[in-house]
């Protein structure tokens, strides 16, 4: 999905109403800020196709950057369901603050109560056994999937988090002595 750019005020007022949520980039020709941006909201509508982005020429649709209370260059502003959201709008060319807001409005998911894919993965209890375990859990989460490991004793354990080797301390302390002359 690429940013549409809007010609009029009824294409503008039809989009915003058509769509459940729009982002609406309020631009201007001489704006640089505005001109630097652009790429990146371009790429993040590719990214993010459950939300329409808009783009608005301040001078040529002055009654929606009005409407919209726009007083600087860019303004990014959500809309749901042909309502502006006055709690989110970012004026600036912040791209993290850009994301987030883009994040923060992605439609939600309709509730369907679904189990994710696990990986199943059978260990023989062996003298190794926790060392087996250990990579069983590695090969896990390079596929990044939940797993199981299945014993035939009992379960072991499911879980989708990454081990992490912690740094080795220094043994060696150096220590501090006085030079008197």
């Amino acid at each position: 999905m690429s940013v549409v750019n809007v010609k009029t005020d009824e294409e503008f007022q039809q989009l915003i109403k058509k769509h459940e949520t729009c982002l609406v980039d309020f631009t201007a020709t001489w704006c640089g800020p505005c001109r630097m941006i652009s790429p990146f909201v371009d790429q993040k509508s590719e990214l993010f196709s459950k939300i329409k982005f808009l783009k608005v020429d301040v001078d040529q649709l002055e009654n929606v950057a009005k409407s919209a209370n726009v007083r600087a260059m860019p303004t990014f502003c959500i809309y749901k369901k042909g309502v502006i959201q006055k709690s989110e709008i970012i004026c600036g060319a912040n791209r993290e603050n850009i994301l987030n807001l883009i994040k923060r409005n992605l439609p939600k998911e309709k509730e369907v109560a679904e189990e994710p894919e696990k990986v199943e993965l059978s260990n023989k209890r062996k003298k190794n056994s926790d060392e087996s375990e250990a990579k069983l859990f590695a090969a896990a989460n390079e596929q990044d999937k939940p797993f199981v490991i299945k014993d035939s004793k009992k379960q072991v354990g499911q879980t989708t988090k990454v081990a992490t080797k912690s740094k080795p301390k220094n043994k060696k302390k150096r220590s501090r002595t006085n030079k008197n002359k």
